[in-house]
């Protein structure tokens, strides 16, 4: 891949990727410049988690959802968040775990892209629930307002 394209990839993508624990750089700019000009296609619907959406689910002890890692999440949800101890310390790391995540993803997609194109089908696939939740919330609304206006109806039945 050619100098510009790697430079506008990491241009765009920096506060998704640095900084953070496991990557540097120079290391992601160096693989990305042996790749084969084919790669492009790819990098441009590559999906990549926001850390600050991640710092915020931190608050509410949902980042390691957020970030793909469910059986710490499980463990974390059954220990109260590891007793307050775990939810504290992943507040203040969860940006840069997320932006591991995101180097990690990245750099095992360009080294299998059939990696790549999972993680875009995956990402197409949480869009259409988010979007089909969206299209059907107002006919749950209606069997609510449905639902209490009939217990309504009922009165006190004492």
């Amino acid at each position: 891949m050619d100098y510009i394209t790697t430079t506008k990839f990491i241009e765009q993508n920096d506060k998704n990727l640095f900084p953070n624990k496991e990557y540097t750089k120079t290391e992601i700019v160096a693989t990305l410049s042996t790749m084969p000009d084919e790669t492009t296609s790819v990098l441009n619907k590559f999906p990549m988690r926001n850390p600050k959406i991640a710092q915020v689910l931190a608050l509410f002890g949902l980042d390691r959802y957020y970030l793909g890692d469910i059986v710490k999440g499980l463990i974390k949800s059954m220990t109260l968040n590891g007793f307050m101890i775990w939810w504290v310390v992943d507040i203040f790391t969860a940006q840069s775990r997320c932006r591991t995540y995101n180097c990690k993803n990245l750099m095992k997609s360009l080294s299998d892209p059939s990696i790549a194109q999972n993680l875009i089908k995956q990402e197409e696939t949480i869009q259409n629930g988010i979007n089909t939740a969206k299209k059907y919330a107002p006919v749950a609304k209606e069997i609510v307002k449905g639902a209490k206006s009939i217990r309504d109806s009922f009165g006190d039945i004492n």
